[in-house]
């Protein structure tokens, strides 16, 4: 991702946990939440999807502009610990986003399958 636009998202993206919650105040409750938790979970920055899904409240099965979950994309591009986190705080395994469910990312990705995620 050349450019992010927005510094919540832009601090998600870099694991920028302290600026997220100096951000906090003057974002209030927008979507950016939701999208900064999508790069969150992508980079593997479990301490920014933590803060995000428990602190903000941001929608661990809200779809992306792309029709993908923070699960999928965290099981496609992210950590293990990422994606058994957003599992453990809701996250539906099952969900079809535009590429199918977040067992069909981690296997997309070369993943051994996570009976977890079936």
């Amino acid at each position: 991702m050349d450019e992010v636009p927005h510094p919540v998202l832009r601090a998600a993206l870099e694991g920028n946990l302290r600026l997220l919650k100096e951000m906090a105040h003057v974002a209030g409750k927008c979507d950016v939440w939701n999208r900064a938790l999508l790069l969150a979970a992508m980079e593997g920055h479990l301490d920014v999807c933590r803060y995000l899904v428990q602190d903000i409240r941001a929608d661990v099965n809200r779809l992306s502009d792309t029709g993908e979950t923070a699960v999928y994309i965290s099981a496609m591009f992210g950590t293990a610990a990422t994606t058994r986190y957003l599992l453990d705080h809701g996250a539906d395994p099952n969900a079809d986003g535009m590429m199918g469910s977040a067992l069909h990312g981690a296997v997309m990705a070369g993943i051994p399958p996570n009976p977890e995620l079936k």
